[in-house]
């Protein structure tokens, strides 16, 4: 392999095993408590447990995944053009791998955040609730 084709296969590893530890809306997200806590009347005079309402983590997530899918689809294409005198080489379409493989934990950090912040949203509106029994 050529030097500048391992060296863009070790840069993307590296990247793959950063963002396999990440994830915004894993890390800073904080739920609403259960249903079941949940105040039954608007007259209520329980406080409400703090929670994220923020969109902000779950954006990021969703960036970064997006990011990284092009980042792959890139890789994919300029695999579809070899190099001149390139026999032997690694195909740069196997380094898209790494890159999908990292955007997974993102994307599902987004789906997570986005269901956490929408519940909070929905137990900071107060009650009535929708489908509280």
């Amino acid at each position: 392999m050529k030097p500048s084709r391992v060296s863009r296969l070790v840069k993307v590893c590296a990247l793959g095993l950063f963002v396999q530890s990440s994830g915004c809306s894993f890390a800073l997200v904080e739920t609403a408590p259960p249903q079941a806590e949940w105040p039954r009347y608007a007259t209520s005079l329980e406080p409400m447990s703090p929670c994220t309402e923020s969109s902000t983590p779950y954006f990021t997530d969703g960036a970064i995944a997006a990011a990284l899918t092009g980042v792959s689809a890139m890789l994919w294409l300029d695999s579809r053009n070899p190099a001149p005198n390139s026999e032997g080489d690694v195909p740069v379409g196997f380094l898209a791998l790494p890159t999908l493989v990292a955007m997974v934990p993102f994307l599902i950090s987004a789906i997570y955040g986005a269901y956490a912040t929408e519940r909070c949203r929905e137990y900071r509106r107060g009650p009535p609730y929708d489908d509280v029994p």
